[in-house]
């Protein structure tokens, strides 16, 4: 939805025409899977424009196939893939996300894919425990993201690694640079029917 156009042609399409900067640590976005959600979601725009107008006027005023791919195509243009495969490239990339971010005044979310995803390779080579590790890699989206525009939003997946409730994010010293660090969303496991439970700020969403 981000990347999608507000409207194309005079139709609208309800998307933001921003700019995406994904960090793909673990390896599991696929660009191929960006597109296939994007022409689903254009090709259900554009059966629901169809459906709404009069029947005289749908050869001529709809979405045709043309005019999908021309949609999925521009919004694709606006996702910008970082793929990380050292640990010393991402840290290098957090701290230099303040430059990219000036360069590209289009941004307006950055994603994380796993930010976790090298800490067993960073303690074995240096002994850093999980949240001194964690803390300094946010340290740095904080400090590169912090004057950017209002628009700016950043979200970020972390693994759970030692599967226990994890403390890191309960930051109630507004002097500590964490703490704006908002929307704490948990994943629980899967139940018999595969639905997982998520929780935001207390509240309990199962999908």
């Amino acid at each position: 939805k981000v990347s999608l156009p507000v409207s194309y042609n005079g139709v609208n399409v309800g998307g933001c025409e921003a700019s995406v900067l994904i960090f793909d640590c673990d390896h599991h976005i696929k660009t191929e899977d960006i597109a296939r959600e994007l022409q689903k979601r254009v090709k259900d725009i554009a059966e629901r424009h169809y459906r709404s107008l009069a029947k005289e006027t749908r050869r001529k005023e709809r979405l045709t196939s043309m005019d999908q791919w021309q949609i999925v195509k521009r919004s694709l243009e606006r996702v910008l893939f970082m793929h990380i495969c050292k640990p010393a490239d991402f840290e290098i990339s957090a701290i230099a996300l303040g430059n990219i971010l000036t360069a590209n005044l289009n941004i307006s979310l950055v994603l994380i894919n796993s930010i976790n995803t090298f800490y067993h390779q960073e303690s074995v080579k240096t002994g850093i425990f999980h949240n001194p590790y964690i803390r300094s890699l946010l340290t740095h989206i904080v400090e590169a993201t912090q004057y950017m525009h209002k628009n700016l939003k950043v979200l970020y997946t972390q693994l759970n690694y030692f599967n226990k409730e994890d403390n890191f994010y309960n930051i109630n010293n507004p002097r500590d640079k964490l703490f704006v660090i908002k929307d704490n969303i948990r994943l629980g496991p899967p139940d018999r029917s595969e639905e997982h439970t998520s929780e935001l700020q207390s509240r309990k969403i199962s999908r």
